[in-house]
């Protein structure tokens, strides 16, 4: 699954799928291409997957 399919499905199964994907679209939007990809970064995070979309769901970030 690619950029804005694979966005949607993780969004789609938080507390908060709006503001999730928005918070998943503005953060891929600047990040580095020569780095590991957001998706392997976001799906290997240390305290779990669920706690990071958790946290993006119940907290709002601005990416600048």
């Amino acid at each position: 699954m690619h950029g804005a399919d694979w966005i949607r499905r993780k969004a789609a199964g938080s507390l908060n799928p709006t503001q999730v994907e928005a918070a998943l679209i503005q953060i891929n939007e600047v990040w580095p291409a020569d780095v590991r990809p957001l998706r392997e970064v976001i799906e290997s995070f240390l305290l779990g997957e669920n706690a990071l979309l958790r946290l993006l769901a119940l907290s709002s970030i601005s990416v600048t």
